[in-house]
């Protein structure tokens, strides 16, 4: 390697170096994906109140991971109480009757261990984590803060100056303050302008009393499961959880349904775009278009059409095109879903929209840009030559991503709260395998390649007009 031959010929810079093609194919056995399959088997035993417990096996580890979930989510609330079952979540696991913070604080300190929680729209996740030698110690903090509650007012406001700051970001960064106006303008009068998370409009919804309220309609046997992944015996996670949440008396039936979710549309008009002085001589930008639900046939090739043309954006909008700083694209898991393509700092003003005109074009055709030649013409691949590449990249970071009992428990949570469904994550697995390039080219055409879509900019104010008559134009 000290050879001269093989000295650089210039200096390196970071941008100029290059990743490894998408074309490579590393071929993955059956036997070993069938492996993983079988050691992440579920197993399911009850309360003697009803609540179901899941257990995962297979982790391999020495940490051991228990999760509430709580079936509803933004079923149970209005649009000035968005993001309340998070933030009752989020006050639940800071304090308790018989925990204190600073307690806690010592207890996470010495354990390790670690509360948390997540929401979605269909529901929460209250999760405790820690080594399985401090299971005892961490499980009794965590059955308290749930079970005993304090709704201490000091650690609301805690959380209320987090939520102020992010409402602030969200309108004063460039990135948020573009999402936010997405999703106000996508969900107007939808099901799900009742966001999981808080937001300007709910900030006053966020009250202890408010808390209280919810709290006795959330935390009943109707609406709750668990999931326990780790090192740890069923019999013992099951007697610990029967002597304290066991014993929690029903209510009857659930506290809320989550009804049928009517499908996002796109409402005609010009482009939105806002002015924002911290944009500082950029843009950024999106174009918007309806994609399909994660219970449609569509989501599992709209999943890799998203990872193909994530590569081609790179190869042709920024390599090629050199018209921002970062393409992508995306669709959204949801019942009801909006996908986008995304420009992060652009400095070509009146070319990016026909740059991502031509990205998109060469794969509605079933052309996979790889790069350019020396005279910088496209160089491209037939898109059922690089399929496999893609779906084996998509399930090899799917079992990759719940290698830990937390992730395995977080992913079967997700399953139970979206789809009712604990296996569903293997079911998408399998339709991913099976797909074949047309589908995928299809599925490409039919919701990127739709003309019904939507254009939103934040940009610095001496660019708004240049860019509100490229997106206005035909």
């Amino acid at each position: 390697w000290k050879s001269g031959k093989y000295s650089a010929q210039a200096a390196v810079s970071f941008h100029s170096l290059q990743t490894v093609s998408e074309e490579v194919y590393v071929p993955v056995k059956k036997e070993s994906l069938q492996k993983k399959t079988e050691a992440s088997a579920v197993t399911v035993k009850n309360l003697s109140n009803g609540i179901p417990v899941y257990f995962v096996k297979g982790s391999g580890s020495s940490c051991v991971s228990v999760n509430l979930g709580l079936k509803g989510g933004v079923a149970r609330l209005e649009r000035s109480t968005s993001g309340l079952e998070k933030a009752l979540c989020e006050l639940l696991s800071m304090s308790s009757q018989n925990y204190s913070a600073y307690e806690r604080s010592l207890l996470a300190y010495k354990t390790k261990g670690s509360l948390s929680c997540s929401s979605y729209m269909t529901g929460s996740v209250l999760s405790m984590n820690c080594l399985s030698k401090y299971f005892d110690t961490v499980f009794d903090v965590y059955a308290d803060s749930i079970l005993n509650p304090d709704f201490n007012e000091t650690e609301l406001k805690k959380l209320y100056a987090g939520y102020e700051n992010t409402v602030h970001q969200e309108s004063v960064e460039p990135v948020q303050q573009l999402y936010k106006k997405i999703n106000d303008y996508m969900f107007a009068g939808h099901p799900y302008d009742v966001r999981s998370y808080v937001t300007d409009f709910s900030l006053e919804g966020i009250t202890l009393d408010n808390m209280k309220n919810l709290y006795a309609q959330v935390f009943v046997p109707e609406n709750m499961f668990f999931l326990v992944s780790g090192d740890v015996k069923e019999k013992t996670v099951l007697k610990k959880l029967d002597s304290s949440f066991g014993k929690i008396k029903g209510a009857g039936k659930k506290t809320a349904e989550n009804g049928e979710i009517p499908p996002l549309t796109i409402k005609s008009g010009e482009s939105i775009v806002v002015k924002n002085e911290n944009a500082r001589g950029t843009a950024y930008i999106g174009r918007v278009f309806v994609s399909p639900p994660n219970t449609s046939e569509d989501y599992p090739a709209a999943l890799i059409a998203s990872a193909v043309y994530n590569d081609q954006l790179f190869n042709s909008v920024r390599i090629a095109r050199s018209v921002c700083y970062t393409p992508s694209t995306m669709v959204v898991g949801s019942k009801a879903p909006y996908g986008m393509e995304f420009l992060f700092k652009v400095s070509d003003f009146k070319g990016f929209k026909k740059a991502l005109d031509e990205a998109r074009e060469y794969l509605k055709k079933g052309l996979v840009i790889t790069g350019t030649d020396e005279k910088g013409i496209y160089v491209t691949e037939p898109l059922e030559n690089m399929l496999e590449s893609y779906k084996n990249k998509y399930i090899n970071s799917t079992f990759h991503q719940k290698q830990t009992p937390s992730a395995a428990s977080q992913e079967l949570a997700y399953n139970i709260l979206q789809f009712d469904d604990a296996g569903h994550s293997l079911k998408l697995l399998d339709m991913v395998r099976s797909l074949t390039a047309e589908q995928v080219q299809s599925v490409f055409i039919r919701y990127w390649g739709a003309e019904a879509d939507k254009w939103f900019a934040v940009c610095d104010p001496s660019e708004a007009e240049i860019i509100k008559s490229v997106l206005n134009s035909k």
